[in-house]
């Protein structure tokens, strides 16, 4: 793992994995040492019994949102380039109308040039 996403974790990511770390210390310090360290473990025990599942909750909502920010971002862009499209295509034929009808002008008085040279 680059040492970028260690930086870039969320504080919530953080609080749960120095819960874990303070509940491995203490068991691993209570087998290790003589000395009762129930007073330690119980309350992280309680605090991450009750914290992880709000934390998680939290997680899936921060995620499910951003999944429809960027559901709804694709959804604008795709509409906005939907409509400057369809202005570019009229915009377009705009311009061949104004040539087309400068070509019949033209045909116009190439006719009538041809009709006096003939007479």
């Amino acid at each position: 793992m680059h040492c970028t996403r260690l930086r870039n974790f969320h504080w919530l990511t953080w609080l749960v994995i120095g819960l874990m770390i303070a509940m491995i210390v203490s068991l691993v310090l209570m087998y290790i040492l003589p000395v009762d360290l129930s007073v330690f473990i119980i309350p992280l025990a309680t605090i991450s019994y009750l914290l992880i599942p709000l934390i998680l909750v939290y997680m899936v909502l921060s995620i499910v949102v951003v999944k429809v920010k960027e559901w709804l971002e694709r959804y604008l862009d795709a509409m906005v380039e939907q409509k400057t499209g369809a202005g570019e295509t009229s915009a377009k034929m705009a311009v061949l109308n104004k040539r087309l009808e400068d070509m019949e002008r033209q045909l116009d008085r190439i006719e009538e040039i041809l009709v006096k040279v003939s007479e």
